[in-house]
């Protein structure tokens, strides 16, 4: 079996395809692909005889597999394979704690508990970070995870703890919701470490919707770049280096963070060619000490940006000011309540 390698972990459903690696074949020469649920149990067909040696099974429990090849009357079988299918993770309050090892409800890194929702969740899923833990020096990508909706959410209460990193240009992100929905941060700082840069403090990226960032401090003050795409506190946009292409992101909410520094605050756009970024909520936000533009949108349909603090007091060098800025192609944005000030 050379692409089902032994022990190989996959996630419920997802398609495996067997094949035999080291046999000879001849005239006339049957495979018939055969499973069980021990090594040495009984197998059972699962394949018709064929002439070829491949054949693909989408496995919903962990399961062993063999060929039977058949030659001149005569069947001789292949070693036995594993494939080990992980289950959904169920739903649940599990940690995460730098100072402990992974294992049982904890996770020693973010990363891990991220890799841990790989083949989806059973249920609402809620990681709390031990407070006074980490610094966690880490970039975070969640991808789509299988079984997230309304009711079965996905949420990281910071405590007060860190997670940082120093982008490069290839990864500008620290934390990215790639095509993620249902996802929640509480209370974390999320910061770009000194000597950056580049820093994305969130990333929305290829539809990432029904996500909140919340009472989080996110500092991208030590990327002093003035270049536009270098630096941001929130990004939507599905390009890994330009803050300013399309994007996707829907009915997210962003809502009680301190956001402090880079080129702009908030920037988040839709497609030109129609596929605007729908209902995305800005809402008691400080926005402060940006170099350009403190909160921006392209190409929104319906978002909401009220009850903001924007200024830049305290920061030092400076371009022309835009405290709340609607760029092309918005239609129904309310803009309400918000303090603008110190220019």
């Amino acid at each position: 079996l050379s692409t089902a390698t032994p022990s190989t972990p996959v996630c419920s459903g997802t398609s495996i395809q067997l094949n035999l690696s080291g046999h000879t074949s001849g005239t006339g020469q049957t495979y018939v692909w055969q499973s069980s649920t021990s090594s040495g149990g009984t197998y059972t067909d699962i394949s018709s005889s064929s002439s070829i040696p491949t054949f693909n099974v989408n496995p919903t429990a962990t399961t062993w597999y063999r060929a039977a090849v058949t030659c001149g009357g005569n069947t001789q079988h292949s070693a036995p394979v594993q494939v080990i299918v992980n289950p959904v993770f169920p739903g649940g309050t599990y940690t995460i704690n730098s100072g402990a090892a992974t294992g049982g409800t904890n996770f020693q890194t973010f990363a891990d508990a991220i890799a841990a929702l790989t083949c989806g969740i059973g249920g609402p899923v809620i990681f709390n970070v031990q407070a006074g833990s980490g610094p966690y020096n880490e970039q975070i990508t969640i991808p789509v995870i299988a079984g997230s909706s309304a009711g079965n959410t996905i949420t990281f209460n910071g405590n007060g703890a860190t997670i940082q990193a120093t982008p490069v240009t290839a990864t500008r992100h620290i934390i990215k919701l790639d095509g993620a929905d249902y996802i929640t941060f509480n209370n974390l700082n999320i910061v770009a470490q000194a000597g950056s840069t580049f820093g994305w403090g969130v990333q929305l990226a290829n539809g990432a919707d029904w996500n909140t960032i919340n009472a989080c401090t996110i500092d991208i003050s030590a990327v002093t770049s003035t270049t536009q795409s270098n630096s941001a506190c929130i990004v939507g946009t599905n390009s890994t280096n330009s803050v300013t292409a399309a994007g996707d992101a829907n009915y997210n909410t962003i809502n009680n963070n301190t956001l402090t520094g880079a080129y702009q605050g908030i920037i988040i756009n839709g497609t030109a060619t129609g596929t605007l970024a729908v209902n995305n909520t800005i809402t008691n936000n400080i926005v402060h000490d940006f170099y350009a533009n403190g909160i921006e949108l392209t190409q929104n349909d319906g978002s909401v940006i009220s009850y903001n603090n924007i200024h830049r007091t305290t920061r030092a060098a400076v371009t022309t000011f835009a405290g709340v800025e609607l760029g092309a192609g918005n239609r129904n944005v309310t803009v309400n309540a918000n303090r603008i000030h110190d220019t």
